[in-house]
């Protein structure tokens, strides 16, 4: 059994809120203290784990948070400008890059800090 993400019906509630909150209630906070503000657009960076289910598992509680962003973007997308990102493996940053097996086999590249940003300002 893998100890550090085991499977949904073994994770704790605690552990299972340390991963959701940041993402869920910090989004939900920031919507709303931001509705009222004239914004040009606003960029949530979200993870492939929400839309590709193979990459969810052991962090099915990760995965359900990148969820709600990108769900929560398409919801509002009419009163707010607002997108969410479903980025794949970042090689430097974050959890690092996935080797996996399930990970090849969805064909996704992971890419490096400069590729990634080069991604997200065009250049």
């Amino acid at each position: 059994m893998d100890e550090e993400n085991p499977a949904f019906i073994r994770k704790t509630l605690r552990s299972i809120e340390s991963v959701v909150t940041p993402k869920i209630i910090g989004l939900d906070n920031l919507i709303k203290y931001l509705e009222h503000e004239p914004l040009q657009f606003l960029v949530l960076f979200s993870s492939v784990s929400g839309i590709v289910p193979s990459l969810g598992v052991g962090q099915s509680d990760y995965a359900m948070a990148n969820a709600y962003m990108d769900y929560a973007a398409e919801a509002l997308v009419h009163t707010q400008p607002i997108v969410s990102i479903q980025w794949p493996n970042w090689k430097e940053s974050g959890f690092g890059e996935t080797k996996s097996k399930t990970y090849e086999k969805t064909g996704l590249l992971s890419h490096t800090n400069v590729e990634g940003l080069r991604c997200w300002t065009g250049f």
